[in-house]
């Protein structure tokens, strides 16, 4: 188990990249300019909470089974692709997020069993992509200012309830 707390990391290619590791924190932290600021590899039961991700590339990204992982109340501000980036990772839960200026604030694609709520959005392209995932759930969110609220492609069973969609 490792923990990252009151971090401050700037102009770098990775701030966090974690590989096959479970049950970390990664909290409070202040990340500009970064390729990806968080990437999780293969990991499970992460915490990611209260950070601050700026004018970088990807704020978090989870690939390869990187499952189980809660991702809640983070800033996101003018991140140039996704936020947030799910690629073949299942079960997390993102809550309580912004995402503000940013091209895309959550992408999902090949990751199933998602919940996403309780997040804002706001001058964002996409606010959720979500592409060929099934069994999302997508419920209480705020969406403002965006091109698409919530997009979906090849996904089944997803669950869309209580969004409040301004502008979009």
């Amino acid at each position: 188990r490792n923990v990252f707390i009151d971090n401050n990391v700037t102009d770098g290619g990775y701030g966090f990249d974690l590989s096959s590791s479970n049950e970390c924190n990664i909290t409070d932290n202040w990340m500009t300019g970064e390729d990806y600021c968080v990437e999780l590899e293969d990991s499970t039961a992460n915490n990611i909470s209260g950070n601050l991700f700026n004018d970088s590339y990807v704020g978090v990204y989870c690939d390869d089974s990187s499952d189980s992982n809660t991702i809640i109340d983070n800033t996101f501000d003018d991140i140039w692709d996704d936020g947030i980036c799910l690629y073949a990772s299942n079960l997390n839960q993102l809550q309580e997020n912004s995402f503000n200026n940013s091209n895309t604030g959550i992408y999902m694609d090949n990751s199933d069993s998602n919940y996403l709520q309780e997040n804002n959005f706001n001058n964002t392209s996409d606010g959720i992509y979500v592409y060929d995932s099934s069994d999302t759930v997508i419920t209480n969110n705020t969406f403002e200012n965006c091109d698409y609220g919530i997009y979906v492609e090849y996904a089944g069973n997803a669950t869309v309830t209580n969004n409040v969609f301004s502008n979009d």
